[in-house]
């Protein structure tokens, strides 16, 4: 894999949590996020990763990450879950 490559990252990352390997997701999702910060998908993931560790004020951090890089990712994801991530945020 290149180190370089983001969507490798993510979608390792993406794979893993599936797994329930949730300690080896995160570690892929930052380094997706090394290689771009400003993804709210991955940011989002993430959130979710961290959250499933009962990590809760990291997996916080994240959701907020994904308000300050787009507002209209966390419009559509309230949508999909009921408006709980739309209401930790806001």
């Amino acid at each position: 894999m290149q180190p370089d490559y983001v969507n490798a990252w993510y979608l390792r990352g993406y794979s893993l949590y599936f797994l329930q390997r949730y300690v080896e997701a995160v570690d892929s999702y930052k380094k997706a996020l090394e290689i771009k910060s400003d993804d709210s998908k991955i940011w989002y993931y993430q959130g979710i990763a961290l959250t499933d560790l009962g990590r809760d004020e990291e997996a916080l951090a994240a959701y907020k990450q994904v308000k300050r890089k787009n507002a209209y990712f966390v419009s559509f994801l309230a949508i999909l879950n009921g408006w709980f991530i739309y209401a930790v945020l806001y």
